[in-house]
């Protein structure tokens, strides 16, 4: 199978290469592709699979890594046809912390991957799991300080996403997570409200 989806974010980036360096893929040079954005577009995704029809420069193959918080439906429509019948010289690898809320068609045309957790502070979230919703309100209101840092969020629910998965409410706690990590990067989102709920939710 010529795409893969690993579960992480952009702090397993590092881990991530390292893995396709040890399996022998060139992660430099004009055959590799970086990609990196906060919602994967349905403009982005077709300019990748334009790529994706032309020829290797250098290497046997090209690779195609996507670091993303969320990808947009349209997004996933453009890339199926690619992804269905992938150039046998292409290779797409996708990072996204969310990988159960792909479209099933493309689930059945990717193979899912975990890399080791990323090292990172969870204090806020474990703060969150473990405080009062007064607390919590308290962390919101910090976290939501000065300007919006989409990228500060996505950790904050990817650490608290990683507590909340080894809690014996997970089944109450982890769909609330869910959804608001659904809705965090709709266009427009508030995400005071968003978070609050979270706050409300979480047993």
């Amino acid at each position: 199978m010529q795409a893969r989806v690993y579960h992480g974010d952009e702090r397993n980036l590092p881990s991530l290469l390292d893995l396709l360096s040890c399996e022998g893929i060139v992660v430099h040079g004009p055959d590799f592709s970086l990609t990196k954005e906060t919602q994967l577009s349905i403009d982005t995704a077709r300019e990748l699979c334009a790529r994706a029809s032309g020829k290797p420069f250098v290497e046997a193959r090209r690779t195609f890594v996507i670091v993303c918080s969320a990808i947009t439906n349209e997004a996933q429509h453009a890339l199926l046809k690619t992804l269905e019948e992938p150039p046998h010289d292409a290779l797409f690898i996708f990072l996204f912390p969310l990988p159960h809320l792909l479209l099933p068609t493309i689930h059945s045309r990717v193979r899912l991957e975990t890399l080791p957790v990323a090292v990172s502070d969870t204090t806020e979230a474990h703060a969150f799991s473990t405080g009062s919703v007064e607390k919590r309100i308290e962390i919101i209101k910090e976290l939501l300080d000065g300007e919006k840092d989409m990228r500060k969020i996505d950790a904050f629910l990817s650490d608290l996403e990683r507590i909340l998965a080894d809690s014996p409410d997970k089944e109450k706690s982890l769909p609330a997570l869910y959804r608001t990590r659904i809705y965090v990067h709709d266009k427009g989102a508030l995400l005071k409200p968003l978070l609050e709920q979270l706050a409300l939710l979480i047993p």
